[in-house]
């Protein structure tokens, strides 16, 4: 059960940080503009 809840911190984690790369991503894209 431990490592379950271990395991879905981390696919969170993993969401948000690709999250925050494709929100960076946009943003650079709009200021080279």
């Amino acid at each position: 059960m431990t490592g379950n809840y271990e395991k879905e911190n981390d696919i969170k984690r993993l969401i948000s940080f690709m999250v925050i790369s494709i929100l960076a991503f946009c943003v650079k894209s709009v200021i080279e503009k």
